[in-house]
């Protein structure tokens, strides 16, 4: 298991991590695309649907955990 950032107490396998280092947009890192597959390793589609990162989440949203969104961003 890999800490996504040190002390955050959120761990992902160490071959979503290989995957996710993988993540590129014209030789370059793509964060957009890592956090797509960071979010989908610890939610599936529909529990995104409808969801919100804001704090506090907009009315009708759910919120995401934010421990584990603070370490994805």
């Amino acid at each position: 298991m890999y800490e996504l950032v040190p002390g955050s107490g959120v761990y992902i396998h160490q071959d979503n991590y290989r995957t996710v280092m993988t993540k590129e947009r014209d030789g370059q890192p793509d964060g957009k695309a890592m956090a797509r597959y960071l979010m989908s390793c610890f939610w599936k589609q529909s529990d995104l649907v409808g969801a919100s990162i804001a704090e506090p989440p907009r009315p009708h949203h759910r919120s995401l955990d934010k421990g584990i969104i603070n370490a994805i961003l």
